[in-house]
């Protein structure tokens, strides 16, 4: 993943594409709306895993007192 260059926040690139193309119409506006929802779907994969991690430690603690 450090190797990806994300295109959403990269400005170089951005900047060098408006240099090429010039400027079009909204699209900042598309830009911001694929950026928020890219980031709130790794925050909802993220909190889902951590979540699920905490369920299977809690389900450990119960049932290994039953188990000696």
């Amino acid at each position: 993943y450090p190797f990806y260059r994300d295109v959403f926040k990269d400005t170089e690139l951005v900047d060098l594409s408006n240099k090429i193309f010039g400027k079009m119409e909204g699209t900042g506006i598309i830009l911001t709306k694929q950026n928020f929802v890219k980031n709130m779907r790794y925050n909802l994969s993220f909190k889902l895993l951590l979540l699920r991690g905490k369920i299977m430690l809690l389900i450990k603690r119960i049932i290994s007192p039953i188990r000696k």
